[in-house]
């Protein structure tokens, strides 16, 4: 004999609705996971697409700033796109050292004044 359940629920009703109830919001997670990480890095890119010329003005000929924020909002562009195409390990992968190299940079040349150095400007900004 199958103890009652509580009120409303049949003697032998199992509940075996969760697995199914599980992967329907998994799949659901991702997927607002994947276009949230790629409108983040679509802000990412557009910011530094949009600041490349002013940055770039300060070493007209050279391997400037604004050639560095260029390359970062490809890369954004590319790893944004990757995220909401494909979603998979690489590509989080991608996303994250992307957004997380910038971040770094930002934070670096935030605090610390590194001199020119190779191709690249000395870039402290203190603001």
């Amino acid at each position: 004999m199958i103890p009652d359940q509580g009120p409303g629920r049949a003697t032998g009703d199992t509940g075996n609705t969760k697995p199914l109830n599980r992967a329907l919001w998994s799949r659901a997670t991702r997927l607002v996971l994947r276009v949230l990480a790629a409108a983040a890095l679509a802000v990412d890119a557009g910011v530094h697409f949009r600041l490349a010329p002013g940055y770039q003005a300060a070493a007209p000929e050279g391997f400037g700033e604004g050639n560095l924020f260029l390359a970062e909002a490809a890369a954004a562009a590319m790893a944004g796109l990757y995220v909401l195409i494909r979603g998979s390990r690489p590509a989080w992968i991608l996303a994250l050292l992307t957004a997380g190299g910038g971040l770094a940079v930002l934070v670096l040349y935030r605090y610390i004044d590194i001199p020119a150095f190779g191709p690249f400007p000395a870039m402290y900004e203190p603001v």
